[in-house]
């Protein structure tokens, strides 16, 4: 029986790859088995500057971090994020 060339089949089912970033965001349990099963693979890093040294080696569907008035990473790292990583910040 033949099979497709790997090319193909890696696009048809493509997995996303979520970035999460913070001290709080690590997907566990539950929610990192739905995640799986829908399809996301998700790579947790502590910091914002891990996760611009990361823009280097992987491509990004979406950035998960929590950014609150007075706690959070300050609007100038957000955006250099979003531009670093190419991807849309949630």
């Amino acid at each position: 029986m033949a099979h497709p060339p790997a090319e193909t089949h890696a696009c048809a089912e493509r997995s996303r790859l979520l970035l999460f970033v913070g001290p709080g965001l690590r997907p566990e349990g539950e929610l990192g088995a739905l995640l799986a099963r829908s399809g996301w693979r998700c790579l947790w890093l502590a910091g914002a500057e891990a996760a611009l040294l990361s823009a280097a080696h992987a491509r990004f569907d979406a950035l998960v971090m929590q950014a609150e008035a007075g706690g959070g990473p300050p609007a100038r790292q957000i955006e250099a994020l979003r531009q670093a990583l190419a991807c849309p910040v949630l």
